[in-house]
């Protein structure tokens, strides 16, 4: 797998399923200022994703190949199922996950009670 999310990976992300007004700075963040990204995501999730994908399923496929965001704005590469076990086992949310064309996503915003999700 590529060690770094494409550009053309985060525009695809941004253009199915971010808001119109956010997507360019959704791209800018992710590739950038991940920290400042997650802390949108973390906080004010609901300002980020469409409606439409709030508490969707899920669609990623356990060997998906996908970059996992973290609150503290760490981007590491890893498969669904690894970033599924990662965020069941450190909860509290603040998670991004973008399959690595840009054509999935799972995304929790931060706290408790549980945290608020968007997936397509």
């Amino acid at each position: 797998m590529r060690d770094r999310i494409t550009h053309k990976a985060l525009e695809t992300f941004a253009g199915r399923f971010v808001k119109k007004a956010f997507q360019g700075r959704m791209v800018h963040e992710a590739t950038r200022k991940p920290d400042k990204l997650m802390a949108r995501v973390c906080a004010q999730i609901a300002d980020v994703f469409e409606d439409r994908f709030k508490n969707g399923a899920c669609v990623l496929e356990p060997d998906d190949q996908c970059f996992l965001f973290e609150m503290t704005g760490r981007v590491r590469e890893t498969t669904w199922s690894a970033a599924a076990q990662h965020m069941n086992e450190y909860g509290g949310g603040g998670y991004l996950v973008i399959e690595a064309t840009g054509h999935k996503f799972y995304a929790q915003s931060e706290g408790f009670p549980p945290p608020q999700t968007y997936s397509g």
